[in-house]
């Protein structure tokens, strides 16, 4: 069973918010910076 593409990109939305980015990119170098990966 694959989640549904609606799923992922709510959880994607969901991520950016708590990071508070804007782009994908964004949250990543805010999670990097904040130690979480």
């Amino acid at each position: 069973m694959r989640p549904s593409p609606w799923m992922v990109n709510n959880h994607i939305q969901n991520i950016l918010k708590k990071l508070n980015a804007h782009t994908r990119l964004e949250a990543v170098r805010r999670a990097e910076y904040a130690g979480l990966i």
